[in-house]
């Protein structure tokens, strides 16, 4: 018998953001806000944006209870045209109490120029969040983290394997060392 598989087995989920999914809004937001069923793990969150297929730059979020604000970053602002709609899309990978990574994505869509929206014009510094004014970077600059995927299935199989290759190597050296 199978269940059906849900939001109820998938950890974490995404339940809301503003701008949500396939909206249309009027100018370039200063902020993206994703809700999530349980609190996220901001150290290993990361949060792409990208305009109509453009280069993907890393944002700066911060972590509120089950939310993370993450802040566009000017690049990508730049990205969207003085004329016309473009499609923005927000990447994420976030790890919820329960270390289960998620990685998803979602867009909107931009109708005004870049000239319009304020977080297109300015470049103003952004402080990481935990970190002082000496550490001040600008957002465009961010980088998401590059977690390698499969380290640690990689690094269970290996223990794995070695305990199946010891056990039999002891018992032997157990039996000799008996007789």
């Amino acid at each position: 018998m199978s269940l059906p598989l849900g939001p109820a087995s998938a950890h974490t989920y995404l339940l809301s953001s503003d701008p949500s999914d396939s909206a249309t809004v009027g100018a370039v937001p200063e902020q993206v806000t994703l809700e999530f069923t349980e609190q996220v793990e901001l150290e290993f969150a990361s949060v792409t944006v990208s305009v109509s297929g453009g280069p993907a730059y890393g944002a700066l979020t911060e972590a509120a209870g089950k939310s993370l604000v993450v802040r566009i970053p000017p690049g990508a602002a730049a990205g969207q045209p003085e004329s016309g709609p473009a499609l923005w899309k927000i990447a994420y990978r976030v790890t919820a109490g329960d270390g289960h990574p998620v990685n998803e994505a979602f867009s909107f869509t931009v109708t005004q120029g870049s000239g319009s929206g304020s977080a297109a014009g300015a470049r103003e510094p952004v402080v990481a969040p935990g970190n002082d004014v000496d550490a001040e970077m600008w957002a465009s600059d961010a980088r998401p983290r590059q977690t390698p995927q499969g380290v640690l299935l990689g690094l269970g199989l290996l223990t794995a394997a070695a305990v199946l290759i010891a056990v039999p190597v002891l018992r032997r050296q157990a039996r000799k060392g008996s007789q």
